[in-house]
């Protein structure tokens, strides 16, 4: 017997990588642990607001569009954090001292309780000056109606890209909302790093995380196995968090084409109205969207 447990770690060691790499490092991975725990708990590491570096898109699970929860949700994911994180010491190799970190939140839908700045333009997103332990949270609600093929101002930009794809190095978060992950642009539907589709019954919020690429490219989506699936009890305070019947506003003038430029990029005389209706109906005929108007929120 104990020659069959001997030649099974062995073939584990020889023939599976990660057990050789252990054993290879053990001595390290027992000294690292050590001196890495230690300045943890030195440090008050678990301090350290680790939501930043990453967009993650929530929208509704199935045919329930509208009523699924998924403002509800966002807000109930801002607050956590915001609650958590703001105003907690963290350690500043620097200056070899703790520091007060914030937790800064741009939205553009209206907290009650919490400090936020309305999101009225993309250049906020490329301007974000703040302390190194700072964590600036962009919330976007019906983010496929702000960023979508027709209306946004050559689409996302090289400079937006840009800010889009250094979110970690900048300390960002992007979290929105989109009725269906298919209405965003398909440029940010391919850095979102996480999607969340939600249905809301009574004040059960049911949240099926998946892999935004599986989800992109399969097929057949209800055959899709979520990563994970959770719960969330709503209260009254939650309803109350934020403004639940305002509606999503259109970016600053600055960041949107004029219908008549929309018009005339697809090939079309801004006069010629029953070629703009044709394009329309078209559209629905497809199931595409051509334009979302502001919905009221979940």
């Amino acid at each position: 017997m104990g020659n069959i447990i001997g030649g099974f770690i062995i073939l584990c060691i020889v023939f599976f990588p990660l057990p050789k790499f252990l054993i290879r490092h053990v001595f390290d991975i027992l000294k690292y642990a050590a001196i890495d725990g230690y300045y943890y708990f030195k440090h008050k590491e678990y301090n350290r607001c680790p939501y930043y570096g990453k967009i993650s898109i929530t929208s509704a699970y199935k045919n329930k569009v509208f009523g699924s929860g998924k403002t509800l949700d966002i807000s109930k994911t801002v607050h956590d954090i915001y609650k958590k994180y703001d105003g907690l010491p963290v350690w500043d190799d620097e200056k070899q001292d703790f520091v007060i970190q914030h937790v800064h939140i741009v939205s553009n839908i209206t907290f009650k309780d919490i400090p936020y700045t309305p999101f009225v333009t993309s250049r906020q997103l490329m301007n974000v000056e703040q302390p190194k332990q700072d964590v600036t949270i962009f919330v976007m609600d019906e983010i496929g109606a702000i960023w979508n093929s027709r209306d946004f101002k050559t689409n996302i930009s090289t400079e937006l890209l840009r800010n889009l794809l250094q979110v970690r190095k900048n300390k960002i978060y992007i979290i929105g909302t989109s009725q269906r992950f298919r209405f965003c642009d398909a440029l940010l539907r391919q850095i979102t790093g996480s999607l969340y589709c939600v249905n809301k019954f009574w004040r059960i919020i049911k949240k099926r995380e998946y892999d935004p690429f599986d989800f992109e490219n399969c097929t057949n989506q209800e055959l899709l196995k979520p990563l994970k699936v959770s719960y969330e009890w709503v209260c009254n305070q939650d309803y109350a968090a934020y403004d639940t019947d305002e509606r999503v506003e259109r970016l600053s003038n600055e960041d949107m084409l004029p219908d008549e430029q929309i018009l005339a990029n697809q090939g079309i005389n801004s006069g010629d109205l029953d070629a703009a209706s044709h394009l329309k109906k078209r559209y629905r005929r497809r199931g595409c969207l051509l334009y979302t108007s502001p919905s009221p929120r979940d």
